[in-house]
């Protein structure tokens, strides 16, 4: 009896013993199985933010390449697209209540005051995309005005400051062209230099301030006179010159005319009275 006690105690530890082994192994196991899932999520975030990072990278090289603002909204488009995807973006006036996205954003380099985001079934954007989508809107924004900056500085290198009017060197450039194309195609261009006579005498006589008033009304009424297709540039110093693309030398002879009989019209007030310029014109088709 007391043996069959001893074994019944011994299979009784056996078995407390066993139990408390299995435990030990299934805790261990779900500490192996939380430990994969927390691995298998740190790697699935280390994933998303490589691919957040290289769709970062090439948004970036890919927008600092364009100069213009429509070509760049076409790659934010795309890259948004790209990382929602069935997301649709379009211009809003107003924020959009509901299950959207509206960021707001600079309406001249747009186009429109904000931009709405959403899926294309209505569901809700995804958390984890809205951060990167930003980051998308943010770098296009610097994009845009980046190329606004290059168009200024393109602008400027090609303008006249005093007048307004497009420069000798932006002449050169559109003058060509027209040359070319009026050779091509047969068709007559020509081209007007102005002179303001004895302009010496204008600043020797009321000061080159003066001067630059009068520069200014005469490069305003050029424009007035001429056709948006024609153009307009100072020369250099009181010298003007008028490309016209398709006018031959009869309309440019018209125009000339005109524009003499503008300039007699045209007063300026001097400290001892109003007084007038005279222009000469050379024509060539």
């Amino acid at each position: 009896m007391d043996e069959l006690q001893a074994l019944k105690r011994s299979l009784d530890e056996e078995r407390l013993a066993r139990k408390a082994a299995e435990t030990i192994v299934e805790d261990k196991l779900r500490e192996l199985y939380t430990k994969g899932q927390e691995v298998e999520l740190a790697l699935a975030a280390e994933q998303s933010a490589r691919a957040e990072t290289q769709t970062l990278l090439s948004a970036l090289e890919a927008f600092s390449s364009k100069r213009d603002a429509r070509e760049i909204l076409d790659l934010l488009f795309g890259f948004i697209t790209n990382a929602v995807p069935g997301a649709s973006v379009t211009g809003v006036d107003e924020p959009v209540p509901g299950a959207a996205l509206t960021l707001a954003v600079d309406a001249e380099l747009f186009g429109a005051p904000r931009l709405e985001l959403r899926r294309d079934e209505g569901g809700l954007l995804p958390k984890e995309a809205i951060s990167l989508i930003r980051a998308l809107v943010a770098e296009a924004g610097r994009a845009l005005e980046n190329a606004r900056l290059f168009r200024e500085v393109e602008r400027l290198s090609m303008t006249d400051p005093l007048t307004g009017l497009y420069n000798r060197r932006h002449l050169e450039t559109f003058g060509k062209h027209h040359v070319g194309l009026a050779k091509r195609h047969a068709h007559p261009v020509s081209v007007q230099m102005i002179d303001l006579d004895h302009f010496k005498h204008v600043n020797d006589t009321y000061g080159h301030s003066m001067g630059d008033v009068v520069l200014r009304d005469v490069a305003a009424m050029l424009t007035t006179c001429t056709r948006e297709t024609d153009l307009c540039t100072r020369y250099g110093g009181e010298e003007f010159c008028v490309v016209l693309p398709e006018t031959g030398a009869t309309g440019a002879v018209s125009l000339a005319t005109r524009f003499i009989d503008a300039l007699r019209r045209m007063s300026f007030r001097g400290a001892d009275g109003d007084f007038f310029v005279t222009a000469s014109v050379g024509v060539a088709e």
